[in-house]
């Protein structure tokens, strides 16, 4: 062979290889090392499952069948479990209702559901050893309780002249069934890193939850819904995509803030909801009924505040009167002057004051039998940064998703 061709053939070859290595400084490579804030637990197909104390905390990567696959194989035992205290004990042991009429009820919003959701419900039921009709039970497990149990939310997020380090906060409240508390040990901060071009996100709920009521996307984009019924009235559209899942769609599409709020108004919800949306310079909230939506900004440099009411006057609705069952008149009322009291100096640890309030002390925070804040978050989109707490179970937990976030 002519040296000369060789040693262009060698050279050609070369070139090959090395523009075949990934050049991204910043990539991170997937390995269980790359948490170490978390405890490690187990893996399994490229997924990783850690524990932040007793929550859940679960690293996918791959395809959405794949991510099913490594979500019903890391978390089989608690899906099974969870089943069984929130199905059979709660929902038809308490409630009174069978799982014929469940799977009915979970099969309608299944089916309209976007292929890639289904697609994670399909690698879950491979894997978790449990059948997709129960698999859907647990998905939409928040949408079956009775209406005394049905979810109070609040939400606050405070920036420029409200913090002290000028980071944008967040805090929220998520309130339920007082059964529920019994299920802390199964919340899940899923996070998933799909290999399309998708937006790695992270969405907290209960196990077997694909839909979420809050997420963060790796753009630093936050979304947290509240039930609206208080003003929009109950009403349901069937045929219409649930909101709750169409949130995990925003966020896997959504880099800006511009995109998200295009995704807003262009879907139209079958059930009202408040979403209060947030990245690193501002947060808003859009008051979204089954007829239209409206985007409420925040106000006095700095401060977004929401409860379960729209506060558009333009709508023409009258807000609840103060002491209904959801005192979300009151919860928002407390919040501002929460807000006004430690303005200036708003950080996670002052977010942490503000949360732990109760009602009856001035916050937001439920204290009563009646009802109960099953968990609370706060968030620093700029950081990626999560704080998880269920109120009288356990305290304060650091969760870091930039380390998570990993394609």
């Amino acid at each position: 062979m002519n040296k000369t061709f060789t040693i262009r053939v060698v050279t050609v070859i070369a070139a090959v290889l090395l523009c075949s290595v990934p050049i991204n400084a910043e990539e991170k490579p997937i390995t269980r090392d790359a948490a170490p804030h978390l405890k490690y637990v187990a893996e399994f197909d490229g997924g990783i499952l850690y524990k932040a104390d007793v929550f859940n905390v679960i690293e996918l990567h791959g395809n959405y069948h794949q991510m099913g696959r490594q979500y019903g194989k890391l978390l089989k035992d608690d899906l099974k479990k969870f089943y069984d205290g929130a199905v059979k004990k709660f929902l038809i042991g308490r409630e009174g209702l069978t799982s014929e009429e469940m799977v009915v009820r979970a099969r309608s919003v299944f089916d309209i559901y976007p292929q890639r959701f289904k697609a994670i419900l399909h690698g879950m039921e491979e894997t978790s050893g449990i059948e997709l009709d129960k698999l859907m039970i647990l998905d939409q497990i928040v949408a079956f309780p009775s209406i005394e149990n049905r979810h109070f939310c609040s939400f606050m997020a405070t920036w420029g002249n409200y913090t002290s380090g000028k980071s944008l906060v967040i805090g929220r409240n998520w309130d339920f069934a007082p059964t529920f508390k019994e299920f802390v040990p199964y919340l899940t901060v899923a996070v998933y890193n799909p290999d399309d071009s998708s937006i790695p996100t992270a969405s907290i709920g209960y196990v077997g939850q694909i839909n979420t009521f809050t997420a963060i996307n790796e753009a630093g984009l936050v979304l947290a819904t509240n039930e609206g019924v208080a003003s929009g009235g109950r009403v349901f559209h069937d045929n219409r995509i649930s909101p709750l899942i169409l949130n995990m769609a925003f966020l896997f599409d959504s880099f800006t803030m511009k995109q998200l709020d295009a995704a807003l108004n262009t879907a139209r919800t079958g059930f009202p909801f408040i979403v209060n949306v947030a990245d690193r310079n501002a947060a808003y909230s859009y008051e979204w009924p089954t007829f239209g939506i409206k985007k409420r900004r925040g106000v006095h440099g700095g401060l977004l505040v929401a409860t379960d009411h729209f506060v558009d006057s333009s709508w023409g609705i009258v807000k609840p009167n103060r002491g209904m069952a959801d005192d979300s008149v009151t919860r928002r009322n407390n919040l501002l002057a929460l807000a006004d009291k430690y303005k200036g100096t708003f950080n996670s640890a002052v977010m942490k004051t503000v949360l732990d309030t109760s009602i009856e002390k001035g916050g937001a925070t439920w204290a009563v039998e009646t009802y109960k804040t099953t968990y609370q978050i706060i968030a620093i989109p700029e950081h990626l940064k999560l704080w998880l707490k269920s109120p009288e179970f356990r305290d304060w937990t650091e969760i870091d998703l930039s380390m998570l976030f990993r394609n």
